[in-house]
């Protein structure tokens, strides 16, 4: 399917108005063994291009299996998919967070109006200083989006590179 290139500061509301009625993306990695593996995940996302530019987050635990495929490949993408058959697609570099960036995430899932924000409590109860808490930064590489209406008529996804990509 043909692509339109889009700057960020315009793909970035059709991002956000797909991630926000989904919420919940699947979220793919890639094994030592270079096999792909896949798991639901809540990511929660900074819809503007600040000095690091866009970026997202997932409340996250330090399972092997993560520690495993991030330490060989830390990339990921992310897939988005509605009822209504629009779609959103996000390959991003992926990065465990440190310090007091991890509060930082845990502020932001509180902060933001159900159902993207949520309280981290319940699945955290050691809090954001917790050896369980291990939150993942997301820098979106590439970014496509689907929308259903659009299909329909055979018109093109829209696309934003980064340009470190």
């Amino acid at each position: 399917m043909a692509t339109e290139h889009l700057s960020f500061t315009e793909i970035a509301p059709l991002a956000r108005r797909v991630a926000d009625d989904i919420v919940w993306s699947t979220m793919t990695t890639i094994g030592p063994d270079g096999r792909p593996r896949g798991r639901v995940v809540h990511p929660l996302w900074r819809w503007t291009e600040g000095a690091d530019g866009p970026v997202g987050f997932l409340t996250s635990r330090p399972t092997p299996l993560r520690k495993r495929h991030l330490a060989a490949h830390p990339v990921g993408t992310l897939a988005y998919w509605s009822p209504a058959h629009d779609a959103l697609f996000v390959d991003v570099d992926v990065a465990w967070m440190e310090g007091d960036e991890r509060r930082a995430v845990w502020d932001l899932a509180t902060s933001l109006p159900p159902p993207v924000g949520f309280d981290p409590a319940p699945m955290f109860p050691d809090g954001p200083d917790g050896d369980g808490f291990a939150p993942l930064r997301l820098t979106p590489r590439r970014i496509q989006v689907v929308l259903a209406e659009r299909m329909a008529k055979g018109e093109p996804s829209y696309l934003w590179t980064s340009p470190l990509a």
